[in-house]
């Protein structure tokens, strides 16, 4: 078995000073904490406080990005905004109540929170906004000036002059008017009544800024504003399931829903402006008054524009209308106010405008809405019909706008938090004074841009609470999108608070007296367990629905079978996009929606994503149900191979390629049969099972994917029983549970796997027979060899020692037992260890043979046979250690992994079924990697795993077959399973000598199993509970950050190599110097320094190319170029291909997809002729 970690936490003490670095000159920062109580959040504070104290040198910008980027999201969390790190530790040391905000979760109900952007209308002047933002923010600068370019180059209107320094600043940045044009997000319209009528106080306006309040300029400036600030929250990680806009607002949430191009949307609200620019002036009036009690003050001169909220409507008309309604009002002491506006906007008075406008987005191109999002026009969710008819776009300038019925639908999802993303919080205030808005939902609405007061903070640190406050709600932040444009790294910080239970153990050197709560069972009957399945209650049902109201892109790898046919049917009748993908011998793009690959090519996939990302449709799920058929399981070596295609290899390739692609947040539900036995009758299929181990080990290495395996009925598909798990496996995958990693759905019940301790006593009988003659597989290295010495001591077995190397002839044996040479140490000893045997009665036998080879095999047994006659029992524990993150790995390596495992059990099966009569067992060495998974261990898992399902599934054979699940032994013969932990493998080394089993342990317990009855036992010296929730949290992430902990507090000289040192010779080779120095922690690196040679493994250099993505802007990088790349020099001539080439590789994939497609027709056409 490999090394894993347990569940006793690495606790590093040592001080790492890291060289200074100019800190972010931006300010504030926003500082998060959690923990998995109040008490432990506390103490993790105090932590931080005397962190940031100890360690001055350590920019602090990096201690903010590792808080926010390099730790997961638990219960208790905190959040405040600093200028730096003096200010945190003030605040925090007194724990400032009017700065930090709190916020404590009973359960991670709301880890992934979904959030819904409101868009105003015009209202709050946006000058101060658009001045601060437009400074501080590159992000939100680029869209602002890409949409001013636009404008300037098509339209001819300039609005530089706004952006500028000089009329920013010559517009007051406090003044409280509203621009004129409309009503629709005024602060006249908050809270109540009085704010809702007017603010008092008049600002004195500035005469720079009078012309921006025209409707045809203030329109544009208001759409730029919102869209630009939408797109920056975009990149911060929000990304919204569900729109709304007010008015104008609408236009912004259309755009962002795709159903507008920008540049179509810029046209649209540029001209339309001006058509309403050019109508007669109007006047519109607030009222205090319900839709149906408004009714009698509406006439063919007045209108009603829009319905705020159950008892606040606007009226628009002429000036002469509104004033004899003004006086009915007044006289009837109704509350009211004229709203400054110089047009009736949503009145009859706009219907002129109708014709042009409806011509003009004639010419445009249309698109059905890929987030769902309301209408003012009807209050309700709006249809792809009505988004992509033009007569829409004019009747929604002229009817009412039925703001409260929106907010209605909106408040019927319990889930969503709600961003108003503009200026002002009209809207926000709206939202809290409908009746349908609880206390709950109260507490989940949001503003980006309140208008500022004196004294107050920036429009940036405006922003920056705000997104603290969603992740506090449990809304997912991407933080790494707060520094597209910068260089932070990831720092070692203090340890998490465990509140009192240590589950990292110390480093000899950081605390000599080590006590810690996690210890090794002392009695070794309790080291055992069984796995076992436990009922379950299934996802709401409403909430499946209220998910499924969100457009979302799925992307479904199936072949047509049962289950995926459904689903794409399913999904696509609640208005998903999906795409699917079909499994063939090349890839082809089919069209937009579908898409032909090879299972295992990676390049297959990138070329897949490449082709999603062009049409803005990376997919946010993804199922795989490549095996969901079922299948009977056969020992034909080339029916698995392939069955391995479909399942273990296509999962890794994926893998591989979305990471390729881009980290982007992403589900992946993998969808099977017969992988698990829950109800013990089931027929399985053990190839499938390596699903189990791959998706394991992914979601550990990559923080961007969530997986699960749910696992169907197989009798149900096979017999057309869709009522029996078709309303659940949909809501499985609409609404992933991280928590839950395996499902299995058996006749309408949903079962969760569980383990149940076993007490194996001492045995005072043995079932091993005297004298009785046993193959080990592996049977020269150490636990093989621990084995036959039992067996030798106690029965005087008949041993044959099987292993891929052997040794040398007998006769060679007196010689080589002279030789102290080094070369010879481990044949030397192994002879030691068979002559013991032989002392104590044995007989020995010697082979060299490759279990998986079955030619070799035959003639091994065929020999043994002849020697010892038939073989009565076998011990298969041969294997190869799993070495490097999955991102670095080749088919070629996972194979060499599985072989042993998977095509050598395989190949003994084929050989005893023939010879069966005298086998009493078949007992295969397996590991507890198939369950808790490891960083690097994704083909050692998943050979692990098959093993698992291979046992269970054999309980119909003449002899026994038997499965264990080891936790690790102290036997260090694993050291290639340590590659990529770099420093951390010390502290591997020390937890498997403190938690390891000895070959004397191992052995009693594998006596203790040999006379039990189950197919498949557990053995843990820990609680494997703990183990298993451990193995949770055990990602790269997590081991990344333990690395820097370790990490010299120095930066490092130049080790010595065999090349000179050369220094960067231009700007791009000393950005990646700096960058491989920084996360080496070397003094210098040269272009043509090798990177493995410095000290890099695949865990830093998986960290290396994510960054170097981010350093020079590049989305499809992937980890394996370090491999063709790596030196400093051949990074930067590789990149700067990959630009040259980036404009010829667009053209030509153009060519190729063109190419592709002609070539489809063509193939169906022959198809439709072959059918004829």
């Amino acid at each position: 078995p490999t090394p894993h970690i347990t569940a006793t936490a690495i606790n590093i003490t040592n001080d790492p000073k890291l060289s200074a670095i100019q800190d972010d000159p931006r300010s504030p920062h926003l500082l998060v904490l959690s923990a998995k109580t109040e008490s432990a959040l506390e103490k993790n504070t105090d932590s931080l406080i005397a962190y940031l104290s100890s360690h001055p040198k350590v920019p602090f910008a990096d201690v903010v990005y590792t808080l926010q980027a390099g730790r997961n999201r638990l219960q208790a969390r905190r959040i405040l905004l600093c200028h730096n790190r003096e200010d945190a530790i003030s605040a925090l040391s007194t724990r400032d109540p009017k700065r930090i905000i709190n916020s404590v979760h009973n359960s991670q109900t709301t880890h992934q929170r979904p959030v819904a952007f409101l868009f105003p209308g015009l209202g709050e002047r946006p000058v101060h906004h658009i001045q601060q933002l437009y400074k501080e923010e590159s992000a939100f600068r680029e869209t602002v000036d890409r949409c001013c370019v636009f404008l300037q180059n098509q339209l001819g209107l300039d609005l530089s002059e706004l952006f500028s320094a000089q009329a920013l600043h010559s517009a007051s940045p406090h003044s409280t008017h509203s621009a004129s044009g409309h009503v629709d997000s005024s602060e006249q319209l908050m809270r109540n009544l009085s704010h809702l009528l007017g603010r008092g106080g008049a600002a004195v306006e500035q005469q720079d800024w009078q012309q921006y309040k025209q409707t045809e300029l203030a329109q544009p400036v208001m759409f730029i504003l919102e869209y630009a600030l939408a797109r920056l929250l975009m990149q911060w990680g929000l990304r919204p399931q569900a729109l709304l806009g007010y008015s104008l607002g609408e236009y912004v949430a259309a755009c962002l829903a795709g159903v507008f191009s920008l540049e179509d949307a810029l046209t649209l609200v540029t001209c339309r402006a001006q058509l309403i620019q050019q109508q007669v002036p109007g006047v519109m009036l607030a009222v205090a008054l319900s839709e149906e009690l408004i009714q009698p003050y509406l006439s063919a001169q007045v209108s009603l524009a829009v319905i705020n909220a159950p008892s606040t409507c606007v009226l628009s008309g002429t000036a002469s209308a509104i004033a004899q309604v003004e006086q009915q009002l007044q006289q009837q002491e109704i509350a009211h106010r004229r709203v400054e506006t110089t047009h009736a906007f949503h009145s009859v008075l706009l219907e002129p405008v109708q014709a042009p406008l409806t011509e003009l987005v004639r010419t445009m191109t249309l698109h059905a809405p890929q987030i769902p999002y309301l209408s003012n026009v009807t209050g309700d969710w709006i249809t792809a019909e009505q988004a992509t008819d033009p007569t829409y776009w004019a009747a929604h300038m002229c009817q009412t706008v039925r703001f409260a019925d929106d907010v209605t639908h909106l408040l019927e999802n319990m889930h969503y938090a709600l961003l108003e993303v503009g200026p002002g919080l009209a809207l926000s205030s709206f939202v809290k004074q409908h009746p349908a808005c609880t206390r709950e939902h109260t507490a989940s609405v949001f503003v980006t841009l309140p208008a500022p007061k004196s004294g107050e903070q920036s429009r940036y640190a405006s922003l920056l609470t705000t997104l603290g406050k969603l992740w506090l709600a449990g809304v997912p932040v991407q933080w790494q999108g707060l520094y597209t444009h910068e260089q932070r790294s990831y720092v070692p910080l203090y340890n998490y608070a465990f509140e009192r239970q240590r589950h990292w153990f110390t480093t000899q050197q950081s605390s000599p007296q080590r006590q810690t709560s996690a210890t090794k069972k002392s009695d070794i009957a309790d080291w055992f367990s069984l796995p076992l399945w436990k009922q379950a209650i299934p996802p709401e049902k409403t909430l499946v629905e209220q998910s499924l109201q969100q457009k979302a892109c799925w992307l479904l790898l199936t072949d047509g079978d049962t289950a995926g046919s459904w689903l794409v049917q399913a999904l696509q009748a609640h208005n998903q996009d999906v795409i699917t993908v079909h499994a063939g011998t090349s890839w082809m793009q089919h069209s937009a929606q579908a898409y032909q690959l090879r299972p295992t090519v990676r390049a297959d996939y990138q070329a897949l994503f490449q082709s999603l990302r062009e049409q803005g449709k990376m997919p946010q799920h993804i199922v795989h149900l490549w095996t969901v058929e079922p299948r009977t399981f056969s020992h034909d070596l080339e029916e698995q191979d392939k069955l391995l295609q479909y399942s273990f290899y296509s999962l890794c390739a994926l893998a591989q390629a979305l990471s390729d692609a881009g980290e982007e947040l992403c589900s992946l539900s993998i969808i099977s049969t017969q992988i698990h036995d829950v109800l013990g009758h089931e027929t399985l299929c053990p190839t499938k099972a390596s699903l189990i181990g791959a998706s394991k080990v992914i979601a550990q290495e990559y923080a961007h994917l969530t997986c699960r395996v749910i696992d169907l009925d197989s009798q149900e598909l096979a017999n057309g029983r869709s009522d029996a798990w078709q309303d659940q496996l949909l809501r499985e995958i609409v609404l992933p549970n991280a928590q839950e990693m395996l499902i299995a759905l058996r006749s309408g019940r949903r079962w969760l796997p569980s383990h149940e301790p076993l007490h194996l006593p001492a045995q005072s009988t043995t079932t091993l027979r005297q004298q009785g003659v046993y193959l080990i597989t592996g049977g020269l290295g150490g636990i093989g060899l621990a084995v036959a010495h039992y067996l030798a001591q106690n029965v005087q077995a008949r041993l044959v020692l099987l292993g891929r190397h052997g040794l040398p002839a007998r006769r060679q044996w007196p010689h080589i037992l002279q030789d102290t040479s080094q070369e010879q140490v481990k044949t030397v000893q192994q002879i030691h260890h068979i002559l013991r045997m032989e002392e104590a009665g044995s007989e020995v036998l010697v082979l060299q043979a490759d279990v998986a080879n079955e030619a070799q095999m035959h003639t091994a047994i065929q020999q043994a046979t002849r020697q010892f006659g038939p073989i009565q029992g076998v011990f298969h524990a041969a294997g190869m250690p799993g070495a490097g993150l999955l991102q670095f790995k080749t088919p070629e390596q996972a194979a060499a992994v599985l072989r042993p495992k998977v095509q050598g059990t395989l190949v003994l099966e084929r050989i005893f079924d023939a010879h069966s009569a005298e086998l009493d067992f078949l007992v295969l060495f397996s590991s507890v990697t198939a369950m808790i998974g490891g960083a690097g261990q994704v083909d050692y898992s998943a050979a692990n795993a098959f093993l698992g399902a291979y046992a269970q599934s054999r309980h119909h054979k003449s002899y026994k077959v038997l499965a264990i699940d080891w936790s690790e032994w102290q036997w260090n013969a694993w050291e290639e399973g340590l590659a990529g932990y770099g420093d951390m493998a010390d502290l591997l080394r020390e937890n498997r000598k403190r938690f390891g089993l000895s070959f004397e342990e191992g052995i009693e317990a594998l006596v203790r199993i040999l006379s039990s009855t189950h197919s498949r036992i557990i053995v843990s010296t820990q609680d494997f509970q703990q183990v298993l929730a451990l193995g949770d949290v055990l990602t790269v992430s997590s081991i990344f950050q333990q690395k820097l902990l370790q990490q010299s507090t120095n930066v490092v000289r130049r080790p010595e190599l065999e090349n000179s040192y050369v220094a960067p010779r231009n700007e791009l080779e000393r950005q990646i110097a700096a960058l491989w120095a920084r996360l080496l922690h070397i003094e210098q690196v040269g272009i043509h320094d090798n990177f493995f040679e410095l000290g890099g493994n695949s865990l830093l250099g998986g960290e290396l190319m994510t960054q170097t993505r981010k350093l020079v802007n590049v989305a499809d990088l992937p980890a394996y170029v370090l491999f063709e790349a790596p030196s400093v020099g051949a990074m930067a001539q590789y990149l700067n291909q990959h630009n040259q080439n980036e404009p010829d590789a667009k053209a030509n994939k153009t060519r190729e997809r063109g190419d592709r497609r002609r070539e489809s027709i063509k193939q169906r056409g022959r198809e439709t002729r072959r059918a004829r």
